[in-house]
């Protein structure tokens, strides 16, 4: 531990001695840079990089799943076998605006949310198949 604390005790040291100006510069001269010594932004710049890159991975993830789930809410059909978010298992019986009616069991309905859809088990009869049979 205290092997550490010389360790930073001469590297501080080390660096105010080379930020200190020279002596035998000239008054009107300008300060000369300490090579390898990047200072204000440039030394955040690959925070910065690296805090965006990660910031655009999470949103295109989060838009993606959001155009998953608008897909899978947009597919179902009637006798369509969905689970809900809270793990009730039936068949889709209506499809309303913002609703569907599952049923459960024989002559047991309940209504649901759209958003309370979690997993289409297997789908339903689609326009196609039902144009079909008439």
């Amino acid at each position: 531990m205290n092997t550490l604390f010389i360790l930073l005790a001469q590297a501080e040291a080390a660096a105010t001695t080379a930020a200190a100006p020279q002596t035998g510069a000239a008054e009107g001269a300008a300060p000369q840079a300490v090579p390898g010594m990047g200072g204000g932004i440039m030394g955040f710049l690959p925070f910065i990089v690296l805090i965006a890159v990660f910031i655009y991975l999470s949103w295109r993830g989060q838009k993606k799943e959001a155009k998953r789930q608008q897909d899978m809410l947009n597919s179902i059909r009637k006798d369509t076998q969905i689970m809900t978010t809270g793990g009730i298992i039936g068949t889709i019986a209506e499809v309303h605006d913002d609703r569907f009616v599952l049923t459960i069991a024989p002559n047991v309905r309940i209504s649901i949310s759209r958003n309370a859809i979690g997993k289409v088990m297997s789908q339903g009869a689609t326009a196609s198949d039902e144009a079909s049979k008439k």
